[in-house]
């Protein structure tokens, strides 16, 4: 494929990106690719090494803030026409139900998500306190039971609360990557595969 099939493939590609950032993009890869060609690649190689330009135009979508996709998402090729806009308004009482409720479903999901990883963090405080409270009250005999398991109990909460302690930033991360993914699939949506 030569530079100009690649820069018009993906202009085609790009027609969903607002015009202004279509072009500094163009403008990127014709550089990109100038630049591939002055380094001692042959053009064709240049086109092959950037790859096919719809998964560059999918990347490049992906990118793209949610509003914009959004906008240039839902209008249809040929304009709104008048029986588009009625029966849009018309179907109203159907689809746009349904569409809050999947929204809610999802924000629902991810905020037990996030209260799951809270209590987890609670707990683990909680053991780490009682611990602490613990092995404070012993010397001033405060609890109603003996020395040996009082230091007992509160070096079994420090132990879990240690081991549990471990697994708090590998559970964050799991969590923040999980509602990336998520938000990562709900943008898809929106970036036409066709243009």
């Amino acid at each position: 494929m030569s530079k100009l099939e690649f820069i018009r493939a993906l202009r085609g590609a790009l027609g969903q990106m607002p015009p202004e950032e279509r072009e500094t993009q163009i403008a990127y890869y014709e550089e990109l690719i100038d630049d591939m060609c002055e380094d001692g690649m042959s053009e064709e190689e240049a086109v092959a090494h950037l790859g096919d330009p719809a998964a560059v135009a999918q990347e490049l979508l992906s990118q793209l803030p949610l509003s914009t996709l959004v906008k240039t998402g839902v209008r249809p090729k040929g304009g709104w026409t008048a029986l588009t806009i009625i029966l849009l308004v018309l179907g109203a009482p159907v689809w746009l139900p349904l569409l809050i409720s999947a929204l809610v479903i999802v924000l629902s999901l991810l905020l037990v998500l996030w209260v799951l990883v809270l209590v987890y963090a609670v707990v683990v405080l909680a053991l780490g306190v009682s611990a602490v409270a613990s092995l404070a009250a012993v010397p001033f005999g405060l609890l109603s039971v003996p020395l040996l398991p009082a230091l007992g109990a509160a070096l079994v909460c420090g132990g879990l609360c240690v081991l549990l302690a471990l697994g708090l930033p590998p559970l964050c991360r799991a969590a923040g990557r999980f509602c990336a993914w998520i938000f990562k699939k709900i943008k898809s949506l929106f970036i036409k595969k066709e243009v």
